[in-house]
């Protein structure tokens, strides 16, 4: 079905069955994470602070510490335990279980509102995308890059355009059918697609950032929908950018009904050409998504029909045990094995970020800002004691939070683990020190 060549510059009302990704109301606008994630010895990474926004109140670069208004700390670490107890990947069963060198340590950095925050070092990260803990933390990578990488492009005299692709499903149809369907179809809009499209991305497009959602309803099943950054030329109008998403949508709704799917729906498709300050505030919302501040309503009364990311099964299945829920859970970890969760056009980053090394999932999920002060050590035996009790290990985070002197954290963490029989831990003086008394096994 088409649709006329020019629409009026303001945006549709988001549909209310796409919950997640680039959006989200009330988030300031963000470049990079509170605090700076950094990749040492790397020339083609950053080493300072990329910021043209302020970051959204509460995010973290760091590995653990997930903090706002209200702490989702233990949400993630909780949800986290629930995967391990699920997975079908043995890297996402191992993630923070496994100790990589020689002690777990316990770290504070600066945190929002002059709080130091805690967290943990010296272990194993999965970084996986649907990982509860290492997913945030990738995203915030990801987010820093495409935020300068839109500051590059409008101070070229460009914009960028937002849009919002789904497609007709239903209760009872598989998610990885419903995923591939929905790649051809882009594919189709695509500059390796249908002619049409091809000939207007090539005159009035530099290239696009486009990222893949899932979300699940009682009601429809599986939503996979995908968000898009498009690169609009210099010079460019609004008349010839709109004209460019509909023939694109044209050729997704077409390839879509070829495949058996039916029409795609106008109501649930999004296109809107932004300023830099909206397009500063949209990657501050796939932020504030990725990192859990809008988890409230986990593990309570949803409304009918209301929608869940793949992190709200995992914490409905802590609080609920409801099958469904590990059912639905693990055929998303299979559906999205392999898969690539955000994805450049052909040579947009060399050309708007040329001496910006891109960072593996793995390296994002491994990096660390360098921020960290290590003020106690926890042997590998101690740590593997802690995950098998009915403690979360963020409970050595809080009680680190709750004093001044590092000394005194380190007592606290101590005592907190000989008083509950898990073992041991000592400041990092002592644990550096072989000559102090109180090191734990394994640190010489």
């Amino acid at each position: 079905m088409g649709r006329a060549t020019s629409r009026p510059s303001s945006h549709r009302a988001q549909p209310d069955h796409c919950p997640a990704g680039m959006r989200g109301p009330g988030i300031p606008p963000l470049a990079r994470a509170e605090h700076p994630q950094e990749v040492r010895n790397d020339p083609g990474r950053r080493s300072s602070v990329l910021a043209v926004g302020g970051p959204p109140e509460g995010a973290r670069s760091e590995p653990t510490g997930f903090g706002g208004p209200e702490d989702y700390r233990a949400l993630f670490w909780q949800a986290l335990r629930v995967a391990h107890r699920i997975t079908k990947q043995k890297r996402q069963a191992f993630c923070r279980r496994v100790v990589k060198g020689d002690v777990v340590t316990v770290e504070m950095r600066p945190g929002a509102r002059d709080r130091e925050r805690a967290s943990f070092g010296g272990l194993f990260y999965c970084g996986r995308n649907g990982c509860p803990a290492c997913g945030p933390k990738i995203a915030v990578e990801r987010a820093a890059d495409i935020a300068l990488a839109i500051s590059v492009w409008y101070a070229q005299g460009g914009r960028v355009a937002f849009s919002t692709w789904t497609m007709p499903h239903s209760r009872g149809q598989r998610l990885t059918e419903l995923l591939d369907g929905l790649s051809k179809a882009y594919r189709a809009a695509g500059a390796g697609g249908n002619k049409g499209p091809k000939k207007l991305l090539a005159a009035y497009s530099a290239g696009e950032i486009v990222k893949v959602e899932t979300t699940v309803g009682p009601t429809n099943g599986w939503h996979p929908h995908r968000h898009g950054l498009t690169f609009l030329q210099p010079g460019t109008t609004d008349a010839q950018a709109y004209e460019l998403d509909r023939v694109r949508f044209d050729a997704f709704s077409a390839s879509l009904q070829r495949q058996g799917f039916g029409e795609a729906s106008e109501k649930g498709h999004d296109f809107r050409i932004l300023s830099l300050g909206q397009a500063q505030e949209e990657i501050a919302r796939y932020v504030a998504k990725s990192v859990g501040h809008e988890l409230a309503a986990a593990g309570t009364k949803r409304a009918a029909g209301e929608s869940r990311t793949p992190l709200e099964l995992l914490i409905d299945l802590d609080r609920l045990g409801l099958e469904e829920d590990r059912r639905l859970w693990l055929e998303h970890e299979a559906a999205m094995h392999g898969r690539r969760v955000l994805r450049w056009s052909p040579g947009l980053r060399r050309r708007l970020l040329p001496e910006m090394r891109e960072l593996s999932d793995q390296e994002a999920a491994d990096s660390t800002d360098g921020l960290g002060r290590i003020v106690a050590a926890i042997p590998p035996e101690t740590w593997r004691r802690v995950w098998r009790s009915k403690h979360l290990p963020i409970v050595l985070l809080d009680l680190a939070e709750q004093h001044d002197s590092d000394q005194e954290r380190a007592q606290a963490i101590a005592h907190f683990l000989e008083a509950h029989q898990l073992g041991t831990a000592v400041s990092w003086a002592e644990a550096i020190d072989p000559h102090q008394k109180g090191n734990p096994p394994g640190v010489t």
